[in-house]
């Protein structure tokens, strides 16, 4: 079973690969002033960016919790799963909504 925590872990990490591209795109949309789009717009696509950037501290949280503090369980290797399933709603929900 600790086969499978750990190739969740890798599959997770899959992401930070273009985590750098991420992260650059986010800080120049965050710093943009916004364009009088509405207010639930506003918090949709302000979540999906705040959840991107933070992310990697997401993952790597689980990971210490996974590999220093011996918490090898499915909750602790599923959280990456559950922050990257937050972020395909909110990007769906951000695309319905435009």
């Amino acid at each position: 079973m600790t086969l499978l925590y750990k190739l969740m872990n890798v599959g997770s990490g899959l992401p930070l690969v273009i985590y750098p591209f991420i992260l650059i795109a986010n800080v120049m949309s965050l710093a943009a002033p916004t364009n009088g789009q509405g207010g639930m717009l506003l918090f949709i696509s302000r979540a999906f960016l705040i959840l991107t950037t933070i992310y990697p501290i997401s993952y790597f949280g689980c990971l210490i919790l996974f590999y220093a503090l011996k918490k090898q369980t499915l909750l602790v290797a599923g959280i990456p799963y559950l922050h990257l399933t937050l972020i395909a709603i909110l990007f769906f929900l951000w695309q319905a909504a435009e």
